[in-house]
């Protein structure tokens, strides 16, 4: 399979002089970012067993329909394109406040060149039944030290700026980060758009929003069982990633079209508080079709560099 091209956006400018540690994008073409080169731990990787190579087209397999309102949080990053008359879902976000969304720094990088315009929609279930918030996306912010050469790996975090206030409601609402390096423990929620099917040549994308439970995996034994996986390559899994997935069996995975999307816990006496522990950011290219976790962006380990990022580009 040839390797997913990411096509590039236009690079406005690195805010180092502000403290900030971020690449500031608008969606204009620029060619001097090229789509990063193949490997086993790649987007699309070339040069192990298909079955086993790990991909960040991540969706879920396994999942259930969620309800309506279950995940006011979630939000669709779509692309709008000629040739099409609507536009299209290409990856997952959180709100986390009423003009910013959280998602995988690939997402943004994974804008198509030929692209019109970029923006979220919010409080959907059905991607082509619900009507939802639609904002436009004004700018994206991009962890600088996020290497898109560099195929999987470490600072896959992005926020979306949004041109205009989310209008809360029950079917809207924002999720709330987690304490500064907290180690998410026990269970998480998955939700998003993505592929249901094993066969990464052959995705099949749902119209309702998919929903799956998972528990958490401490580092080492993912870290581990990664490197088991395939021993003669690089471990690409860092200490800022967090891993979930029942590692004993097959069908229940993220997959394509859930990247950039949120893991959540809940909290509060009642359960009352979503927290968003993870982004979605790689996993296997065959969904599922092998015991292997899910691999987020661990929120936690950004929380100085969200809260500076929205702070200085209110």
């Amino acid at each position: 399979m040839a390797p997913l091209t990411f096509l590039a956006v236009a690079l406005a400018f690195v805010a180092a002089a502000s403290g900030a540690n971020v690449k500031v994008f608008n969606f204009a073409r620029d060619p001097s970012l090229a789509a990063a080169e193949p490997s086993i731990f790649a987007w699309a990787p070339l040069g192990l067993d298909k079955t086993f190579v790990p991909s960040t087209d991540d969706q879920i397999v396994g999942g259930k329909d969620a309800k309506r309102n279950q995940f006011p949080h979630q939000a669709s990053m779509q692309v709008s394109v000629p040739g099409y008359p609507k536009p299209q879902h290409i990856c997952g976000g959180t709100l986390i406040a009423d003009t910013w969304v959280l998602t995988a720094a690939h997402c943004v990088y994974g804008v198509p060149s030929f692209a019109t315009g970029v923006s979220v929609v919010l409080g959907i279930t059905s991607l082509t039944k619900d009507d939802g918030q639609r904002l436009t996306v004004e700018q994206a912010m991009v962890h600088a030290q996020y290497d898109p050469q560099a195929n999987v790996g470490p600072y896959d975090i992005a926020l979306l700026k949004l041109k205009g206030k989310a209008q809360l409601n029950k079917g809207v609402k924002i999720a709330q980060l987690p304490k500064a390096n907290a180690i998410p423990k026990g269970k998480a929620i998955l939700s998003g758009w993505g592929s249901t099917s094993q066969d990464g040549d052959h995705p099949v994308y749902p119209d309702k929003l998919q929903t799956l439970d998972f528990p958490v995996v401490d580092f080492k034994t993912c870290y581990d069982y990664i490197t088991d996986i395939s021993p003669k390559e690089p471990n690409p899994l860092t200490d800022t990633n967090l891993c979930v997935g029942d590692l004993k069996k097959t069908g229940l995975s993220s997959c394509s079209g859930d990247s950039g999307g949120p893991l959540i816990q809940k909290d509060g006496w009642f359960g009352e508080k979503t927290v968003v522990v993870g982004v979605v950011s790689w996993g296997l290219k065959n969904c599922g079709s092998i015991p292997f976790p899910s691999v987020f962006t661990r929120v936690s380990a950004y929380n100085e560099w969200i809260n500076l990022i929205m702070k200085n580009y209110q």
